[in-house]
């Protein structure tokens, strides 16, 4: 027995299976915490919105190797990709620990 839209929503997984398409569109790469963080007035607060920056890219890190497993990137876009993450990864935690 079929539920009702069953057949639309497994479309639309296939179209998008890893996220990325989502995570692109709506802009969540994590530059909006990195700008707001710079300007903030307490270490604390900086800490905070730079650790929110982290987490997006940690996200992001994960939506790569979902593309990577169901093939939508070849291996060199996605060791490409995958080293400018884990560079801003470490820029991103070096700007954290400077902050404090």
């Amino acid at each position: 027995m079929r539920r009702a839209g069953w057949p639309r929503r497994c479309a639309r997984r296939r179209r998008n299976r890893c996220g990325a398409r989502t995570q692109i569109s709506t802009g969540n790469f994590g530059a909006q915490p990195i700008a707001e963080g710079a300007d903030r007035p307490t270490p604390a607060d900086r800490r905070r919105y730079f650790g929110m920056a982290i987490a997006s890219l940690r996200e992001t890190q994960h939506h790569l190797r979902q593309c990577r497993e169901y093939e939508l990137l070849d291996e060199h876009d996605y060791m490409r990709l995958a080293g400018l993450s884990a560079v801003t990864r470490r820029m991103l935690e070096r700007l954290s620990d400077s902050r404090r």
